[in-house]
């Protein structure tokens, strides 16, 4: 479990004036707020918030989005009311605490365009994009802890969550806990079928964790060879996004996938005068291919046509 102290000392990491003692009042209002309340794990309430802000610190919030993780469930669920949280701790905390109330309040009605519809009023209702984070932050503790509630709970939860939250977090970008979200969902939703492909992608990253660590040196020395500045690592796809692939493609082994890891090269910002400058991009490509011959139909091009959700980058 996650304590206050290492939360601290995780957000001065970035925050250079983070007021400690304020966010160490936020603990222990929480904590005092959530006596005697326990999870379904039989864990005390107060580890959900305290994991909650836990996972947030990878997004590197501000100091005002920290209290409020850490507060987001007191006025709903214990006596203290959000007129002392603004009074203890300002009206932006209050109004993130209050507003992640509201959007829990909200339920999924079933079908595809009530979906896409909860989506946007999801979106809406969240005017400041950290209560979003939030809401993110929070269900991703509560998929993780997911076990402990009845199969029906599991299925429901597990349901809204692959329905909403994952896409909004891949709206937005933030592929490392849309990826987590997916996986828990395919855990509980297609338990069979996700121990199996667990058990051959284990097998699978105990081989590739190798080829990683070669093709990742392999590039930055090619790379700095010709004078880039490069950040180079290497992952193994999720199990969700692996499961989907191998039906699309009607796959019934490993073997048949081309691209279970993926190398990623990130480069440094680049302008000129007021103008974001892109092409070192497209350079380093070119470094790349006059080494290694590309795949015919697997190059895309995400600077010039980004996602729709903003994401760019080149794909070889």
């Amino acid at each position: 479990m996650s304590t206050i102290d290492e939360i601290i000392d995780g957000a001065k990491q970035y925050l250079d004036n983070l007021d400690e003692d304020r966010v160490r009042e936020a603990y222990l209002l929480a904590e005092q707020a959530h006596e005697g309340q326990t999870r379904f794990s039989g864990e005390p309430y107060v580890t959900h918030p305290l994991e909650s802000t836990e996972i947030l610190l990878g997004l590197k919030p501000d100091e005002d989005t920290i209290v409020a993780t850490l507060l987001h469930d007191v006025p709903a669920d214990t006596e203290v009311t959000l007129k002392e949280i603004e009074e203890r701790f300002g009206d932006v905390v209050a109004r993130l605490v209050r507003d992640t109330e509201k959007l829990s309040l909200v339920k999924v009605q079933a079908g595809r365009a009530q979906v896409e519809s909860w989506r946007r009023m999801f979106l809406a209702m969240a005017k400041d994009l950290r209560v979003v984070f939030i809401k993110l932050a929070e269900r991703l503790h509560n998929m993780r802890t997911l076990e402990f509630l009845p199969p029906d709970k599991q299925r429901r939860i597990a349901q809204e969550t692959l329905r909403v939250y994952a896409p909004i977090a891949s709206r937005l970008g933030i592929f490392s806990i849309k990826s987590e979200l997916e996986d828990l969902c395919f855990k509980f939703l297609q338990p069979r079928e996700f121990e199996g492909l667990k058990a051959d992608m284990d097998e699978y990253g105990k081989q590739s964790r190798h080829y990683m660590e070669e093709a990742t040196q392999v590039l930055k020395n090619l790379l700095k060879d010709e004078g880039f500045e490069v950040e180079v690592t290497g992952r193994v796809k999720h199990l969700q996004s692996v499961y989907k692939k191998m039906r699309k493609k009607n796959a019934t082994s490993l073997q048949e996938i081309h691209d279970l890891f993926a190398m990623r090269i990130i480069l440094p910002d680049q302008h000129r005068e007021t103008e974001e400058f892109v092409a070192h991009c497209y350079t380093v490509l070119g470094a790349i291919h006059s080494r290694f011959k590309p795949m015919p139909g697997r190059f895309k091009d995400y600077i010039a046509v980004p996602k729709l959700n903003g994401y760019r980058s080149l794909h070889t």
